[in-house]
């Protein structure tokens, strides 16, 4: 009896150990995607992958990773390799809005505009507070010219956002869709 109390506290304690580990390198991988993020924001693409690639190789389920090396693949313009690192984070995380709403704008950007707004729309669904996809679709129903749906959009985007540069932006395009001519600051 007292055998098998210590194997089972060993036992225990071999998971105890296993856990914290995992905790630790899901921690170092969150440091790695951080780095990766921070460098491809700054158009250091081949940079920010190794962050991504190394964030990984210390926990392989992580679909921020996942998503990051997406986002290099679309501004490289490889869509389709982009597609498929997009749709293995949302394997590992069905509800992550911003994976979600960045292959709306890859299928928006291989003209699949269908695609795009499916994708929009379930990013705006998860999240309502995510101003992001509202743009995009703002963006995407002004391609098709359909400017009232676009409006729409583009003033949820408003109530919703905090970039006050982009929201200024925003307005701007509100404006030429309405065929209004752009008010200055005074």
């Amino acid at each position: 009896m007292k055998r098998f109390m210590l194997l089972t506290t060993v036992f225990l304690a071999v998971i105890a150990v296993a856990c914290g580990c995992s905790k630790m390198r899901q921690s170092a991988a969150d440091e790695e995607v951080k780095k990766g993020i921070a460098l491809t924001d700054a158009g250091k693409l081949d940079e920010g992958m190794k962050h991504f690639q190394r964030a990984l190789k210390l926990y392989p389920n992580h679909p921020r990773a996942y998503c990051g090396i997406g986002s290099i693949y679309r501004n490289k313009k490889n869509y389709q390799e982009a597609l498929k690192y997009y749709e293995k984070a949302i394997k590992l995380q069905p509800d992550y809005t911003v994976c979600l709403d960045n292959i709306g704008i890859t299928y928006f950007m291989m003209g699949e505009y269908d695609k795009a707004e499916e994708y929009y729309l379930k990013a705006s669904a998860l999240d309502v507070s995510y101003a992001d996809s509202h743009c995009n679709l703002g963006t995407l129903y002004a391609a098709k010219g359909e400017k009232e749906k676009a409006i729409g959009e583009y003033e949820k985007y408003i109530s919703l956002s905090k970039n006050k540069e982009k929201i200024q932006e925003v307005k701007g395009i509100i404006q030429k869709l309405k065929g209004e001519a752009p008010k200055t600051s005074p």
